[in-house]
């Protein structure tokens, strides 16, 4: 045992052990980046892809749209992405925004305005590494859920909103039940404030023709499916009635020799 070369030992220890953990967040940095490329690779093959400019109104075609995708593209800087939603005439406007400094969430006239500062409010989880990330919107009578690069990172029950919003302001807009959604932007402030700039995103999806062919072969497989299910249903009912009614009549029959 050598007191001296105890130093050396350690500074060895600590060169080695920062080594691993820069070859560990190496690694990890080019599988995030393998990731999206093999899912930009998916969506550009299945779904054609249309430049936005920032608050630029484009409609919404819920055949073509559904679920609503569109890709970002991180800078050195954290900021927000908003996306405004307008529906049909005399329905209120709708906005999704986020921010990329600690991924705070607010779904307009549902959720907390904060964007999680206070830490009140909702947040993305699990979000994948950037820069780029293909986000993947859906929504349905009950919930609104987002994706990033294939993984969900936030799910949101209509019935969980803020009680001082109501479901005409939340769920019923956002499920389309108080009108269709006809068009959508992406916003960016004017002014420069660089506390509020926003990610404005580099594209937005509508399904290919071979996306198309899937969902027509997905609905088509649904519909066989159903029916068989109904037609196997009122079989098992005609036959649960048949045997029923030759009960009865044996059960009579034996009745009346008595």
């Amino acid at each position: 045992w050598f007191p001296a070369l105890s130093p050396l030992r350690s500074r060895g220890k600590q060169w080695y052990q920062r080594r691993v953990r820069g070859q560990f967040l190496k690694m990890k940095s080019v599988f995030s980046l393998l990731v999206a490329s093999l899912l930009s690779i998916s969506v550009e093959g299945k779904w054609e892809a249309h430049p936005i400019t920032a608050n630029v109104k484009y409609p919404y075609d819920k055949e073509t749209m559904f679920p609503f995708r569109f890709k970002t593209v991180s800078g050195s800087r954290p900021q927000e992405t908003w996306v405004t939603f307008y529906y049909n005439t005399g329905s209120p406007w709708g906005q999704l925004r986020w921010s990329e400094g600690n991924w705070g969430v607010e779904l307009y006239a549902c959720t907390d305005d904060r964007l999680s500062t206070t830490g009140s409010g909702d947040r993305f989880t699990n979000v994948p590494e950037g820069p780029d990330r293909i986000w993947e919107l859906s929504w349905d009578d009950d919930t609104f859920s987002v994706e990033c690069n294939g993984k969900n990172v936030w799910k949101f029950q209509f019935k969980d909103r803020l009680d001082k919003f109501s479901d005409r302001c939340c769920g019923l807009k956002y499920a389309e039940k108080r009108g269709p959604l006809k068009t959508f932007k992406f916003n960016q402030s004017s002014g420069g404030c660089s506390c509020c700039s926003q990610n404005v995103p580099k594209e937005y999806y509508t399904k290919g023709e071979e996306e198309e062919k899937d969902d027509k072969k997905d609905k088509k497989d649904k519909k066989e499916k159903k029916d068989k299910k109904d037609k196997k249903k009122k079989k098992d009912k005609k036959e649960k009635k048949d045997k029923k009614k030759k009960k009865d009549k044996k059960k009579k029959k034996d009745t009346v020799r008595i």
